[in-house]
């Protein structure tokens, strides 16, 4: 019965994440607060898609900046 009990527990985070809306990289390169707060959320424990889409938005935001960072190459 205690094993039931810690699988069902383990199995929370899972069941959660699968009730979320899964949003593009897109989307969340362009939401910097959603972002940082979905990826203090996947450090915890969560794997999901979402987890995996912020992740890779704040590679590409931190690789390539923003436009005010980045330094466009000048042919004139």
């Amino acid at each position: 019965m205690k094993l039931l009990g810690v699988i069902a527990l383990a199995t929370l985070p899972f069941l959660a994440a699968c009730n979320e809306e899964n949003k593009s990289v897109e989307w969340w390169e362009e939401n910097d607060q959603e972002r940082k707060e979905k990826m203090a959320e996947c450090r915890e424990s969560e794997v999901s898609i979402n987890c995996e889409n912020a992740r890779t938005a704040d590679f590409r935001k931190r690789a390539i900046g923003t436009s005010e960072t980045r330094n466009p190459i000048r042919l004139d």
